[in-house]
């Protein structure tokens, strides 16, 4: 009876993912650039009430022997999605050292690798940059099959000066903290209308509250 040490496409794809040659890789078929988590606890995707959030720590590096210039990152994941990068502060406050997402985190600009593009993406053969990739999609929440705390695929591409896609694959985590505090809380919203509605259901409760105060116990009824 023969034994199978056959390993399975999903332990391929991960060990891949973080940066382990597998045998049969042609290293040669590798992208020129290449972009690997190297700080998977911070690498995550966040769930939001209204979107979701991204936060990669990854090295980014020029494998070839030519100069090379970042004109753009395009990220994936495995659900449809549709991320934007966040802009550069500093394009419209130049004192602003300071990235900030929606939910309130925030990166100081020297940690952070978006802007690092055009005339600021020129990378030198061999020369790597480690720093932080941040993303953000309005429209689209993480879909709920994807639980808190698992892992999943992503891919990242870097786009170059001659308009190649350098793809990488990626791992990250999925992080569901706000919106299952939210479910905690029985609601979502903090906007003005939901403080509005809070406090007029407040006060309806009051006003219930003193009715029943003020009516007559049953033993005054029969007393008059």
């Amino acid at each position: 009876m023969s034994r199978s040490n056959a390993v399975s496409p999903e332990v391929i794809l991960r060990l891949r993912a973080a940066g382990i040659p597998m045998p049969g890789d042609d290293l040669d078929t590798q992208p020129d650039i290449t972009i690997n988590v190297d700080r998977a606890e911070i690498t995550k995707a966040y769930d939001m009430c209204t979107g979701a959030e991204y936060v990669f720590g990854v090295t980014v590096k020029n494998r070839s022997y030519a100069r090379l210039t970042v004109k753009e990152f395009i990220c994936e994941m495995d659900w449809e999605s549709n991320l934007s990068w966040i802009s550069d502060p500093r394009m419209y406050s130049p004192r602003k050292q300071i990235y900030r997402l929606k939910s309130g985190k925030t990166f100081y600009c020297a940690d952070v690798l978006n802007h690092r593009l055009g005339a600021r993406g020129m990378m030198e053969p061999g020369e790597s940059w480690k720093g932080i990739l941040l993303a953000y999609d309005l429209t689209k929440r993480i879909p709920d099959e994807y639980l808190h705390g698992i892992t999943v695929p992503g891919r990242i591409s870097v786009v170059d000066q001659f308009g190649r896609e350098h793809p990488s694959v990626i791992e990250l985590t999925i992080d569901r903290t706000a919106t299952m505090r939210a479910l905690r809380t029985g609601r979502c919203g903090t906007g003005l209308y939901d403080r509005e509605q809070f406090s007029s259901t407040q006060a309806a409760v009051r006003r219930g509250i003193q009715e029943v105060r003020q009516r007559p116990l049953s033993g005054d009824r029969h007393a008059r």
